[in-house]
């Protein structure tokens, strides 16, 4: 291969990996997705991005007493819906889709039996929802 100019747009040509965001087909049912609570700017409540899989933009349809009830960055697991609302007169999108959770799970840590030191903990995924 023959040297190229520094100037060349040929010179940095490389082929880009596929994204790993899904899109998001209304209906679709994804397992085992990774959720956790922020602050969006400018709203006072809590809400729920996706951190895995989707892009962290997406809304999550998420009970409210859940994300009330946990700290800031807590870190779920859940079964989500890709779902959309729809305009009653024409059947037309109304908003972006959005994804709705069920099953969800949190992570918790709890003290491993037989421990010496009393230090050790194992993970557990323990449903709430």
């Amino acid at each position: 291969m023959r040297d190229l100019p520094p100037w060349s747009s040929k010179r940095h040509t490389i082929p880009m990996p596929k994204s790993k965001i899904k899109k998001l087909i209304e209906g679709r049912t994804h397992h085992d997705v990774m959720l956790e609570t922020c602050l969006d700017a400018g709203i006072s409540r809590p809400r729920v991005r996706p951190v895995s899989d989707f892009s962290r933009e997406t809304r999550v349809e998420f009970p409210r007493s859940l994300r009330s009830k946990y700290p800031l960055e807590t870190r779920f697991r859940a079964t989500v819906k890709v779902c959309q609302k729809h305009w009653l007169h024409n059947g037309q999108p109304k908003g972006p889709p959005y994804l709705r959770a069920s099953d969800i799970y949190i992570q918790r840590a709890v003290p491993r039996p037989g421990s010496k030191s009393g230090r050790a903990y194992d993970q557990i995924w323990e449903k709430i929802s």
